[in-house]
């Protein structure tokens, strides 16, 4: 008969990490960085939220769960298009040349 003390004292193991913890970050981190390398990009070893593509002269910058990139219109749109395949993912319109996001 099992012992009814380990029984009633169950332990749970976690298959994905909870959100809002430090380790949740670190492998969504991790994952961005992958799905880039896929897509062509190469991190920067001393910023490794920056990241470049240079076929397509494209920069990323991943901060926590936003993506800031630099890149002409249609290599945006492709690579808007491509990260949707791997991460769920709301493009916000495009900022002209001076304009900041208050403005």
């Amino acid at each position: 008969m099992p012992d009814e003390e380990a029984v009633a004292d169950p332990v749970w193991v976690l298959n994905k990490t909870l959100y809002g913890r430090q380790q949740a970050s670190q492998r969504f981190n991790e994952f961005v960085a992958n799905v880039l390398s896929e897509m062509g990009f190469e991190q920067c070893p001393m910023q490794p939220q920056l990241f470049k593509h240079y076929e397509n002269d494209q920069e990323v910058e991943v901060h926590q769960d936003d993506f800031h990139t630099t890149a002409k219109g249609d290599v945006l749109i492709s690579f808007a298009d491509k990260v949707k395949d791997k991460l769920l993912f709301r493009r916000q319109s495009r900022l002209a040349q001076g304009k900041s996001m208050s403005t």
